[in-house]
C-alpha cells in the first residue's frame, strides 16, 4: 500500500494561481479560499498530482454526498477519503473535509477551510458521535453538522493507525465560521438558501 502523508498546517502555496488550492480550472467551484469544497478538491489533486475527475461540480457541499458517482462511499473514515455533512451552523450548506489521521482510539482528524471563515484548521471527533466530541488537541464538529458519509480517495493507503494519546480538545482554538462571526452574512446567506428553496424567508426566519 502508499504511504500517506498528513496535511496539518496550512498550505502556502509559492505561486497561487497554480496552486491546486487556488487555481480555477477546476470548473465551477470559486478559486477563492477560503472554500470547504475548494479545499477539499485541491487536497485530492495534491495527492494525485493532477485533477480529480469526478470531484466538480457536485454543487454545494452539503451536495457532494448525493451527487458524487465517480468514486466509492461509505460510512467507515479512509485516510484522504472526503467527509461530507449536510446543514451546519455558519451557511446551511453542509461542509466537506479530508480525513488525515485515524487514531487507536478510533477517533479521526480531519483538514478543513471555511467559506468567509478560516483558511486552514483542524477538526477531530468519533464515528459513533458523528465526529461532534473532538479529541487529540482538536475540537469537534459543531453539533448542527449532519454527518452524512465518506467519499473513499481511489489510492488505498497504509492504515498507520497514531496511538498518540488523547489530550482532549484545545480551548482556545479560533472559530472556523465566518457567518457566525458576521450575522449580517449569516442573514444574507439564509435568505438566499431560502429564495433557491421557493420558501418565504421572513415568515420562517425569526
Amino acid at each position: 500500500m502508499a504511504t500517506f502523508t498528513p496535511q496539518l498546517t496550512a498550505y502556502s502555496p509559492d505561486d497561487v494561481y497554480t496552486s491546486p488550492y487556488y487555481t480555477g480550472l477546476a470548473g465551477g467551484y470559486s478559486p477563492a479560499m477560503p472554500n470547504c469544497t475548494r479545499y477539499a478538491y485541491g487536497r485530492w489533486w495534491a495527492l494525485m498530482g493532477q485533477q480529480p475527475s469526478g470531484l466538480y461540480g457536485l454543487g454545494n457541499a452539503e451536495q457532494w454526498w448525493g451527487n458524487c458517482q465517480a468514486y466509492q462511499k461509505g460510512q467507515t473514515p479512509k485516510l484522504g477519503a472526503i467527509v461530507c455533512f449536510a446543514d451546519g451552523p455558519y451557511s446551511g450548506w453542509g461542509h466537506v473535509a479530508v480525513v488525515e489521521k485515524i487514531y487507536s482510539d478510533g477517533k479521526v482528524l480531519f483538514s478543513n477551510s471555511a467559506l468567509r471563515g478560516s483558511m486552514f484548521y483542524l477538526r477531530c471527533g468519533s464515528p459513533a458521535n458523528n465526529f461532534h466530541d473532538g479529541g487529540h488537541g482538536q475540537h469537534g464538529y459543531e453539533p448542527e453538522y449532519i454527518f452524512q458519509g465518506f467519499i473513499y480517495f481511489p489510492t488505498d493507503y497504509d492504515p498507520d493507525i497514531d496511538p498518540s494519546p488523547d489530550p482532549g480538545p484545545d480551548p482556545d482554538q479560533p472559530d472556523p465560521g465566518g457567518y457566525r462571526a458576521n450575522p449580517l452574512i449569516r442573514y444574507v446567506a439564509k435568505k438566499q438558501i431560502y429564495r433557491n428553496q421557493g420558501r418565504l424567508f421572513n415568515d420562517i426566519y425569526k
